[in-house]
């Protein structure tokens, strides 16, 4: 029988049941109309003389149709849809709506639908749906509200898998996440949608955008935030809706220290500076060769070498060429670091600039008001509240230096060193007071409250409920609302992303110049490594002089070059007996019983070495001038002891 043909029987209705259905119940039109639009799916082209057409047939076997207790409709749609397009439909009814699901049965009945068609089965579903069940594949079972019955199939071994064609199941249907997804994201929206499911604005188009704006741009806004105390005023241009709040809150919530908080956001706890970029950077190792100090250096230190690679080459001295090394001679006078307000003031165009969040912020809570969507302009506004809170409490935090030994012991011999990096060294002069501040020395940022750092604590819980509270919220307002908050949040993460492309580390070596006093530098190019030893040398002698007993030039070469073969003890033995001597001609050339049982290439290779040597001799006798004008401090301002003639 045509589809068609089956469909006028279950449109056989008068006015009063089309006007009873009408209402709420059973309405087989909208089967109906679904299959008629199926039906006009057909090949669009034909050949000639021919006409294809597409029928469909029904499925082998039967439909088994569980109908629910609490919806009449769907007690005959559930059975009636299937049998409009040819199934065999056997109805297992709810016992708790026997009579009604019954009677829909008689009236299907009345409107001469063949009793073998559509077959009612009243009972308890275990004992009446048993052989059902044994019989049918999962896939011609039409299943609706109806977790028990699944519950108690698979508990019953009655079937090895999920029915492909089933409705919904009390909402506890299985969800698929893919591999790819972002974990985090998917449990927050699997919990929120059965929570808020309607739209308060009754809109249509929900743009959901307030779980990305928790996670993105976190980076960016820590970045940003980490410049508040790198220019004075900074601190009072944070009123603006700030996307990341949730990554914000989390890094704020690891810096308050106590048990409460280290459970509510758990990890490792940092300190202030480490957190805003101002400490946590790895120095050069530091050599002090007088005293012997051998040590790692920290953030300060790191400081130090990005300024001497901002200072170009004074003059680069000749010899061999194999791998272009750096000496800088670093100079440094009586310091006294402490509470820095050294800070510079943001510029105007920077404060113009953070003014257009600021306003744009604003603006879209205005005009949430005006639109009276007071939701949307609640849940912006206290973005910006958070936001500037929290920048107002990390901006009241004193950036101070800790210099390390302040006063060294009486008598404690110059602090005289090398940082050692790769192929570059900048060398340090002067006394260990004044030299501790760059290899002990850090940023600290003094705040109230600490070690604990409660009011720290209290800004990540705002951001928190910021996130959460935005999250939960913001898709139930109307869809221009969140085109405002949407605009809010992509002004505030423009600004962000242009603070965190300021030069930060630049900001703090100019601070950390100016606490040591705008100390001048001096750097010279070599084109060896034994070159850069033997200038190295030169410059921590002083000059012909040995400044102490305690300087042991050959000491200085085996730490440039620690090769142990024989060439290399024979150069640092010759090199650091010419330096001891107290001659101004230095002689750089072995004698026939110096080299007495070498090889040719051997010969060559320790020749080639001396020459190195007595070059950069001569290019530091043509330097000397200007490294003693930059050692100015080194007899004023540090006592060493006499010299060895």
């Amino acid at each position: 029988m045509p589809w068609n043909d089956r469909a006028t029987i279950f449109l056989r209705k008068n006015a009063l049941q089309a006007e009873i259905d009408a209402a709420a119940e059973v309405s087989f039109r909208f089967g109906v109309k679904c299959v008629e639009e199926l039906y006009t799916q057909q090949p669009p082209k034909n050949a000639a003389g021919s006409w294809n057409c597409v029928e469909y047939r029904a499925l082998e076997g039967f439909v088994l149709a569980v109908s629910p207790f609490n919806f009449t409709a769907i007690s005959g749609n559930l059975p009636g849809v299937p049998s409009i397009v040819g199934n065999t439909v056997v109805w297992k009814p709810s016992p708790a709506a026997t009579y009604s699901n019954y009677l829909i049965y008689q009236i299907l009945a009345e409107a001469d639908v063949p009793p073998s068609v559509i077959q009612c089965i009243p009972g308890h579903f275990q004992k009446s749906s048993h052989p059902q069940l044994c019989c049918a594949p999962p896939h011609r079972q039409h299943v609706y509200n109806q977790e028990p019955m699944e519950r108690h199939r698979r508990k019953s071994g009655q079937v090895k898998r999920y029915p492909r064609i089933v409705g919904e199941t009390e909402g506890k249907n299985f969800r698929v996440i893919y591999k790819s997804a972002e974990i985090r994201n998917a449990v927050l929206q699997i919990i929120r949608m059965p929570i808020l499911n309607v739209s308060i604005s009754q809109s249509s188009f929900n743009l959901d955008t307030s779980g990305v704006a928790g996670f993105f741009g976190g980076d960016e806004a820590i970045s940003a935030m980490a410049t508040v105390h790198l220019y004075r005023g900074r601190r009072w241009l944070g009123w603006y809706n700030s996307p990341g709040s949730y990554i914000v809150a989390k890094k704020f919530g690891q810096l308050a220290n106590s048990r409460f908080w280290d459970g509510l956001f758990p990890g490792p706890n940092l300190t202030p500076a480490e957190v805003f970029g101002l400490d946590g950077k790895t120095g050069p190792r530091y050599w002090g060769v007088l005293s012997g100090t051998d040590m790692a250096c920290g953030h300060l230190a790191y400081l130090v070498v990005q300024k001497t690679e901002e200072v170009e080459e004074v003059v680069e001295l000749g010899g061999r060429e194999t791998i272009p090394q750096t000496v800088t001679i670093l100079d440094v006078g009586d310091v006294i670091l402490k509470h820095t307000d050294q800070a510079p003031m943001m510029s105007v165009h920077h404060a113009l600039l953070a003014a257009i969040p600021i306003t744009i912020n604003l603006a879209t809570c205005v005009l949430c008001a005006a639109s009276g969507d007071w939701l949307a302009f609640a849940l912006i506004l206290l973005g910006v509240i958070s936001g500037g809170t929290s920048c107002f409490v990390i901006g009241s935090a004193q950036l101070d230096f800790l210099a390390g030994v302040k006063e060294p012991s009486p008598g404690t011999p110059p602090a005289d060193g090398i940082l050692l990096m790769r192929n570059n060294v900048v060398i340090v002069r002067g006394a260990e007071k004044d030299i501790n501040p760059i290899t002990k020395g850090k940023f600290v940022l003094r705040m109230h409250g600490g070690p604990e750092y409660r009011r720290i604590g209290l800004c990540s819980l705002l951001l928190l409920a910021q996130f959460l509270l935005q999250l939960l919220f913001m898709p139930q307002a109307s869809t221009f609302g969140q085109i405002m908050f949407i605009s809010s949040v992509a002004a505030s993460w423009a600004y962000n992303s242009f603070l965190s492309s300021l030069e930060q580390e630049k900001i703090q070596v100019d601070l950390l110049w100016k606490a040591l006093g705008n100390p001048q530098l001096l750097k010279f190019g070599l084109k060896s490594r034994a070159a850069q030893a033997v200038f190295a040398c030169l410059v921590l002698s002083n000059g012909i002089q040995r400044p102490s007993v305690d300087f042991k030039p050959k000491k200085v070469l085996h730490r440039f070059i620690s090769n142990d073969t024989r060439v290399w003890d024979v150069w640092r033995d010759k090199v650091a007996e010419q330096l001891e001597n107290n001659k101004a001609e230095k002689s750089f050339k072995l004698s026939s019983d110096d080299l007495r049982g070498f090889g040719d290439h051997e010969r060559a290779l320790l020749a080639s070495l001396l020459r190195d040597a007595e070059d950069t001799y001569g290019g530091y006798q043509e330097q000397v001038h200007k490294i003693k004008d930059n050692s100015h401090i080194s007899e004023k301002q540090v006592t060493r002891p006499d010299s060895v003639v």
